[in-house]
């Protein structure tokens, strides 16, 4: 039963994150500066979705784990954009080389 919560929780969680790779950059970059919203958001969808059973139950608490680290992940390494300023990720500017010039740089926290 945990293998598959396990399993179930790790490729919920990556449907979310390639739903959010397919979706335009600076939206994706404008989600990661509200990342606690979307996280919240995520988190009650995995819940909602299996709702009624352990093993739904359990795989939905791993679903929402993964998806928490994920957007860690993501926010720290492409960066994101909060009110109106973006913040460079670890692996430099992300954004779209015509939306470079439109939001200004700060330094990374």
């Amino acid at each position: 039963m945990l293998l598959s919560a396990l399993f179930l929780g790790f490729f919920r969680a990556l449907g979310i994150f390639i739903t959010l790779i397919r979706c335009p950059r600076m939206l994706v970059l404008q989600l990661l500066g509200h990342a606690w919203v979307l996280d919240i958001i995520m988190s009650s969808l995995m819940f909602a979705m299996h709702w009624g059973t352990a093993i739904g139950g359990f795989s939905a608490v791993i679903a929402a784990l993964f998806c928490s680290l994920g957007i860690t992940l993501c926010k720290g390494s492409l960066g994101y954009i909060q009110s109106g300023t973006y913040y460079k990720g670890w692996f430099g500017d992300t954004r779209p080389a015509d939306k470079r010039n439109k939001h200004p740089i700060s330094k990374p926290l």
